[in-house]
């Protein structure tokens, strides 16, 4: 079973290595589309072939108007549905880059999306599986996807906004380093407890350092990838319909959106503290141990600076405040002992 975007796009890479499909879909996918699918996640520099498979499948040759039943045709041609086996994962890698997209570029950033179809319960591989064409067909059709334009364009706001607040974080703790009051009291309101001394304030501006050094390189990388989280949307819809995001233990840089960044209570600012809560995650093995409802104010006894720390909330916030982003209001009421 597939569960990761690694997994699909690792099969995905595969496939169009190894299958055979129609001749000039053939050419096209062994010549372009392989370079496009890079070791390391999808090579920006190629991004033009995969504009053109989406073009491909959607506005095919001969055909005046684009419809559902249009694309799932030329996904079947382009997969040869004459030649029954494997037909099915021939078909699933061209779906599965039909619903991925390069969202934006900027500098070294660039933001990759995949969006899958609302009415699929598992990645293509999976949701295909076993069907006869006629099956495959009907669900091949299925183009209604799970993220709308204005999500994913708050995706790359969210991803650059982050990178942003990075840059100036790590310009903070540099101050802080060099013993600067404001810089110092920063840390010291999302991280320190009141036993904390000058020497154990100093570990944790190292350590913040180290961590946000690491985010920020994941910000700024061109392969920076937002998915659908299907797997948790189909099996555990009532966790999806109440959480952010989550990463996993993948070798890409993939961040899962669920349902909350997704509707209205997503803005602006939420999207970039979750970018920088869930990469604290990936790159520093934070936890959860609180969320800011429950509140981030660090103390002795029921939120130890070692676990202020270790608290994916704090670094979400404390970015934020250091990048003038929150108000005294919402401080107020995020800082209090949870």
């Amino acid at each position: 079973m597939i569960e990761t975007f690694t997994d699909a796009y690792r099969k995905t890479k595969d496939i169009i290595k190894e299958q055979t499909f129609e001749a000039e879909w053939d050419k096209f996918l062994k010549n372009e589309v392989k370079d496009l699918l890079g070791d390391d996640g999808p090579n920006c520099a190629k991004a033009s072939s995969l504009n053109k498979l989406h073009t491909d499948i959607q506005h095919p040759e001969g055909v005046k108007q684009t419809s559902r039943t249009v694309e799932a045709d030329a996904i079947l041609d382009a997969a040869r549905q004459g030649e029954a086996v494997k037909l099915q994962d021939r078909a699933a890698a061209l779906k599965t880059l039909r619903h991925l997209y390069f969202q934006s570029s900027r500098g070294a950033q660039s933001i990759w999306v995949c969006s899958l179809p609302k009415d699929y319960a598992q990645w293509p591989y999976d949701e295909l599986r076993g069907m006869s064409a006629v099956h495959l067909k009907t669900r091949l059709a299925q183009t209604d996807e799970i993220f709308t334009s204005g999500n994913m364009k708050k995706m790359s706001v969210g991803a650059q906004d982050a990178l942003k607040w990075c840059q100036k974080v790590l310009i903070s703790l540099a101050s802080a380093k060099g013993k600067d009051k404001k810089s110092r009291d920063m840390v010291s309101r999302w991280f320190a407890d009141e036993n904390v001394d000058e020497i154990a304030l100093d570990s944790l501006i190292e350590k913040l350092t180290a961590g946000f050094k690491k985010i920020q390189d994941v910000c700024n990388s061109n392969q920076l990838i937002f998915s659908d989280d299907i797997v948790d949307r189909s099996t555990q819809p009532n966790l999806w319909k109440t959480t952010y995001a989550l990463v996993r233990d993948e070798k890409l840089n993939v961040i899962y959106i669920e349902k909350v960044l997704l509707g209205r209570s997503g803005t602006k600012l939420e999207w970039a503290i979750t970018i920088v809560h869930e990469l604290s995650h990936r790159e520093v093995k934070t936890k959860d141990h609180f969320y800011s409802e429950s509140g981030l104010k660090p103390n002795a006894v029921s939120f130890p600076s070692d676990k202020a720390i270790e608290n994916a909330d704090n670094w979400g916030f404390y970015a934020a405040n250091v990048n003038g982003e929150l108000t005294k209001g919402k401080i107020t009421t995020v800082l209090k002992e949870p």
